[in-house]
């Protein structure tokens, strides 16, 4: 199968670029079978490790509802006119809290670069993983 895709992503925190491209309904109309979502490990509260990350009530749980209806609501737009959804994820993009919390077990000794070589590392990016499927699913 052959695949015609849409690769629009915002970034999270600045101002979402204007363009028919990420409309579901001008894709089909171009031909488009597919469209990619970035910043989908964003939807993660990692409750599963740490319920400290996004405390609830907190402006970070907040924002972070906020984001993730925002991505569910664009996911959804895109199945119902039969797109096929794919999702991008950049890996080494965690939560500052997460990042301050467990800094020693997941960063390069004495930096702020974090390394897939720890166990935490690991740990952490299987509960981010098992949350996105079983939340976008």
């Amino acid at each position: 199968m052959q695949f015609i895709i849409d690769m629009v992503h915002h970034n999270p925190g600045e101002k979402p670029f204007n363009t028919a491209f990420i409309n579901p309904e001008k894709l089909v109309e171009y031909h488009y079978n597919g469209q990619v979502f970035k910043h989908i490990n964003c939807v993660a509260t990692f409750a599963e490790l740490n319920k400290d990350i996004f405390p609830e009530g907190s402006e970070e749980m907040r924002w972070l509802m906020e984001f993730s209806k925002g991505i569910k609501n664009e996911i959804n737009r895109a199945k119902k006119k039969g797109l096929k959804v794919f999702y991008h994820i950049d890996l080494f993009v965690l939560p500052k809290r997460l990042v301050e919390i467990y800094k020693d077990d997941i960063c390069i000794d004495g930096t702020d670069f974090i390394t897939i070589d720890k166990e935490m590392t690991l740990k952490i990016h299987s509960i981010m993983i098992d949350e996105i499927f079983q939340d976008l699913s």
